[in-house]
């Protein structure tokens, strides 16, 4: 028996059905599941500070330096 589902994929007109598939079949390996926070955590808007705890060697740059950037450039924007 096989681990393997079938995906429906619509692309619709554009020619890249094969490309499409390809691509999904040769990225397949490399997707994992993401342990979803408990819901406390969900509920307070803090499943990024739980991700950052569990994950921290993968995610800190996202949520470190993206979200400094992120409102450094709304200070820019509303100061000038």
């Amino acid at each position: 028996m096989s681990d393997l589902k079938n995906y429906t994929i619509a692309v619709a007109g554009t020619g890249y059905v094969g490309l499409s598939i390809a691509t999904l079949l040769s990225q397949h390996h490399q997707v994992t599941a993401v342990e979803r926070a408990p819901l406390w955590w969900q509920e307070h808007s803090l499943e990024w500070l739980y991700r950052l705890i569990k994950e921290p060697k993968r995610m800190w740059r996202r949520y470190i330096i993206g979200n400094a950037l992120f409102l450094i450039n709304i200070f820019k924007e509303k100061f000038q």
